[in-house]
């Protein structure tokens, strides 16, 4: 039963994040400068990630994922909804990315619902470093986001168990299609 009622939470949140964001030809206040720099990832895209064994019995299966990102009504932040599939299992993600101007971190805060596993609600923090997004290490993980071209971009996630040593757990290319 708490699994139905996280689901439902998760549904309601992608129908208020549908209903808070607006198309581009509607007129909206123009986002701060360091939000501002989010619209890198405004439209659609197409994402594939391999994933690498955690151990020598198991290993996660790759994801290929459709994300189309837009601006929330205010322009403060960017939302993003995506869908697709993990291995043979439905996935279904919302994230919506800020910017704290008194911590000056950025910040993406997830919704997850993966078919047949309990459904996540968890931020990151990042920097954001020329063109690669930093994310702040969580739970023995970290990631990177670098921007190759403004329509592609590679991701590369780290895991350690001591905070010092890190593997190499995925890594993912994302391409704009419109």
């Amino acid at each position: 039963m708490r699994s139905r009622g996280i689901r439902s939470c998760v549904a309601l949140a992608i129908c208020l994040g549908a209903v808070a964001c607006r198309s581009a030809r509607d007129v909206a206040p123009e986002p701060s400068k360091e939000v501002a720099r989010l619209g890198q990832l405004l439209g659609k895209w197409r994402s594939k990630s391999h994933h690498l064994a955690r151990s020598i019995a198991s290993a996660v299966p790759d994801t290929d994922l459709t994300f189309t990102c837009m601006w929330t009504e205010d322009k403060n932040y960017l939302a993003c909804s995506q869908t697709g599939q993990i291995g043979k299992r439905q996935i279904k993600e919302v994230d919506v990315f800020g910017y704290s101007k008194q911590d000056k971190l950025y910040s993406m805060l997830v919704l997850l619902d993966i078919e047949n596993a309990p459904p996540q609600v968890y931020a990151n923090w990042f920097t954001w470093e020329g063109d690669t997004w930093r994310f702040l290490p969580r739970n023995g993980v970290r990631s990177t986001w670098q921007f190759k071209t403004p329509d592609y971009h590679v991701t590369r996630t780290e895991r350690s168990d001591d905070g010092k040593h890190w593997n190499l757990a995925s890594s993912g290319e994302h391409t704009r299609v419109y």
